[in-house]
């Protein structure tokens, strides 16, 4: 104690911080630039693209057989243009909140199909009839449940039945967002 003050107490307040309010925003995961850039590619071979009636993603459009001929088309694309529509769709379809299909439709995008994407066709009830074809040959009914790989190559719908695990999370991701908001109706069978 030099010069003959006392050092002064701290003050403490024992009463809980009030956290900060802050305004509650949804910001999207996307940026407009990125997304338009890739939504022109998708417009761009907009014969080839649907936009799935369930989970509002977009797909290839011989993916649900409808029209075959888009497969042609695809398959004569070079392999720098395939890749870039690909991550195209990709680019959209891991966007969340998703993009609504007014936007994609105003954008230039026009579903010709009104289908399922692959994803929502096999693990919905609609998926039971190949399920059903799949048992009749003789192999497992996991039509839409495979991911990255299947073991019954000689299975005929074995192309079509694998899922890449990324994109199975990315529709997961999507579809739950959607549920929580009550647009996705339709219902999901157990893996």
């Amino acid at each position: 104690m030099k010069g003959g003050r006392m050092p002064e107490k701290k003050k403490v307040n024992l009463s809980p911080k009030k956290p900060k309010e802050r305004p509650l925003l949804i910001i999207p995961s996307w940026d407009m630039e990125k997304i338009s850039a890739n939504i022109k590619i998708c417009v761009k071979y907009q014969e080839m693209v649907g936009i799935c009636m369930a989970c509002h993603s977009l797909y290839l459009v011989h993916e649900d057989y409808i029209k075959p001929e888009s497969l042609y088309n695809f398959k004569c694309m070079g392999g720098y243009e395939q890749k870039a529509f690909l991550n195209a769709i990709s680019y959209v379809n891991n966007v969340l909140p998703p993009v609504e299909p007014d936007d994609l439709f105003s954008a230039g995008i026009k579903d010709f199909t009104g289908g399922l994407c692959c994803l929502c066709y096999a693990l919905n009830r609609n998926g039971d009839k190949i399920r059903q074809d799949q048992i009749d040959e003789g192999n497992s009914p996991c039509f839409g449940s495979r991911l990255d790989s299947c073991p019954y190559k000689g299975c005929s719908h074995y192309q079509t039945c694998i899922v890449k695990r990324s994109r199975f999370t990315t529709w997961h991701k999507r579809v739950l967002y959607l549920q929580n908001k009550g647009l996705y109706t339709y219902e999901i069978r157990d893996r």
